[in-house]
């Protein structure tokens, strides 16, 4: 059997994820075609983000942008991606210098879809491009990956679609879970692949839970493309007809945010109805 290649996106060049799994691909002799990389920093993209996210949001992402860490909150509460990263010695750093160092194509892109992203997939003609970030896939990415795209989803497929997956799991009454799934033309409507558990832990944070669905991720998404499906999953025709989740409102992360401090003194944190 030959050797995968891949393809990796990102939303930004200090992006953890994609990062830890390019290294982990790597260690296993897996070929890495590209980087793509969005850049955060163009104004369609920064109008996208304030108006889903609001203006705060900005202010609370610069130091991730930037691949700054707040070692105060690490040592306070270990985030879930920094134990994936001491677990497997990672170092840490951007990805064009990770790229640089393992003779990698790095290309930074203003758009996940315009023509140089899509013509770089299409050239490509790699196994698989894993969605590490960087916006919603047109249809002209789609179609040049060939439907070939790996996504981990942060919530249980297809009862909880959309954004905020794995917030609005535990708010709905689901377990929540990691999907891996391929993507297609709808809204996580693409055939999936394997699902893995996300546990609550006590004292956990909204942000804390959703580091941890992101950590397993990481390894999910890994392990789909060392151990790929003998063939491509169908898409589901009934996923369509389940909820679409959007951005979580602040009075119901509050919300969510209560529940999982009760959890901690031994109340279930999810709703009592689906």
């Amino acid at each position: 059997m030959s050797t995968p290649r891949i393809i990796l996106t990102a939303g930004f060049n200090h992006a953890r994820n994609v990062l830890a799994m390019a290294e982990l691909l790597r260690r296993r002799d897996i070929r890495i075609e590209g980087l793509l990389v969005v850049s955060p920093y163009s104004w369609g993209r920064l109008r996208r983000y304030v108006r889903r996210e609001g203006i705060g949001a900005v202010w609370d992402a610069v130091p991730r942008l930037l691949g700054w860490e707040d070692s105060a909150k690490d040592e306070e509460a270990p985030d879930p991606l920094m134990r994936l990263y001491e677990k497997h010695d990672i170092e840490r750093q951007s990805l064009s210098s990770w790229a640089n160092s393992h003779d990698v194509p790095f290309q930074s892109v203003t758009s996940i879809n315009d023509k140089e992203a899509v013509g770089a997939v299409g050239a490509a003609d790699a196994d698989w491009v894993i969605y590490g970030g960087g916006g919603i896939l047109r249809e002209s990415f789609i179609d040049a990956a060939d439907g070939r795209i790996l996504n981990a989803h942060s919530g249980p497929l297809p009862e909880v679609r959309g954004m905020n997956a794995c917030e609005w799991s535990l708010l709905l009454g689901y377990e929540p879970a990691v999907t891996i799934h391929l993507i297609n033309h709808g809204i996580d409507t693409g055939g999936i692949i394997s699902e893995y558990p996300v546990p609550v832990c006590e004292d956990d944070t909204v942000e804390h839970l959703r580091k941890r669905a992101v950590a397993i991720g990481v390894e999910a998404l890994c392990q789909a493309v060392l151990d790929p499906p003998k063939q491509l999953p169908e898409s589901r025709t009934d996923a369509a007809t389940h909820r679409q989740c959007f951005v979580l409102a602040p009075a119901l992360r509050e919300l969510l945010e209560k529940r999982l401090e009760q959890g901690a003194h031994g109340e279930d944190v999810r709703a009592s109805s689906k």
